[in-house]
């Protein structure tokens, strides 16, 4: 992530590591996970978190750089799909599995 970078989008973040490196830095971050905890635990902590279902969304929210880690093999055998969603969300697509 570049210092370019102004907007986050991440998907499946589980922890809001990321989202406070980008408070640090100035960077908007959304997050979308299922899980009910961790959505509020962001919340909780002033962050734009929200629980979303990314499977079922047409699209994802515009963003700098759309992230997902650790999880993109829940969505198979449809990676596929997700992919294609991401890279249209963002210029710029990190997935760390």
């Amino acid at each position: 992530i570049s210092s370019g970078d102004k907007s986050i989008l991440d998907l499946c973040f589980g922890d809001v590591y990321i989202a406070e490196r980008c408070k640090q830095n100035k960077i908007y971050w959304t997050g979308f996970d299922l899980n009910e905890h961790f959505v509020q635990y962001a919340v909780d902590q002033n962050f734009n978190a929200s629980v979303k279902d990314i499977s079922v969304l047409d699209e994802y929210p515009k963003a700098d750089v759309c992230i997902m880690s650790g999880s993109l093999y829940h969505f198979h055998p449809n990676v596929d799909v997700v992919l294609k969603k991401m890279l249209a969300s963002a210029p710029k697509v990190i997935i760390s599995e």
